[in-house]
């Protein structure tokens, strides 16, 4: 190894596309960081996947611009006439260090189909963020709590210890869909704990 030389973790390409590579560990917490444009495969959506974990979320992305780009997401999806179904999403989730006040990095989304989380996974899998001159590269893999009664049921049970109830994870009736014809009410799960 030579001296002043920067190391940095690259995952290895899965040798088997059902397992994910282990990420390492700093300081007890798992660290994502992708520098190459060669990002790893995720495990496959199963047929009724509806929830998304979104990683490598660039650290200034906010809730609303976050919602901003799954709203354009989505308008897109829907005037796309070889659609069969309408793109919308129902929960969103973008966890806020309250320390620093940025983002972990990381979110997730509940799609109303399957089809639709289908769709946003190919649409943003791999790639670059708009809004951002930030380098990293998303990655979109399934949600181990599916489905938005789930999720409300989960939200419901815990408490957040976030900066303020602006952080807590919300939830849109109806659906958001791009469009901006429905007048979507946010709701906040979860309770707030300093």
């Amino acid at each position: 190894m030579s001296r002043g030389r920067k190391l940095i973790w690259r995952p290895k390409p899965a040798e088997n596309k059902a397992t994910i590579p282990k990420q390492p560990r700093v300081g007890g917490r798992k660290r994502w960081k992708n520098t190459s444009a060669d990002y790893h495969q995720t495990l496959p959506l199963e047929s009724e996947t509806t929830s998304l974990m979104i990683k490598n979320i660039p650290n200034k992305y906010t809730r609303e611009l976050l919602i901003l780009t799954l709203d354009n997401h989505c308008k897109n999806e829907n005037n796309n006439t070889e659609n069969e179904f309408i793109s919308a999403y129902d929960h969103v989730y973008l966890p806020i260090d309250f320390k620093s006040r940025v983002n972990a990095g990381f979110a997730f989304v509940n799609f109303t189909n399957a089809k639709a989380a289908v769709k946003f996974k190919e649409a943003f899998h791999g790639k670059r963020w708009a809004f951002s001159d930030s380098p990293k590269v998303a990655e979109i893999s399934r949600a181990k709590i599916q489905g938005i009664k789930a999720i409300i049921n989960h939200c419901q049970m815990m408490d957040f210890k976030c900066g303020s109830d602006e952080d807590l994870p919300v939830i849109f009736k109806p659906a958001r869909d791009g469009s901006g014809r429905f007048d979507s009410k946010m709701f906040k799960l979860g309770k707030f704990v300093k």
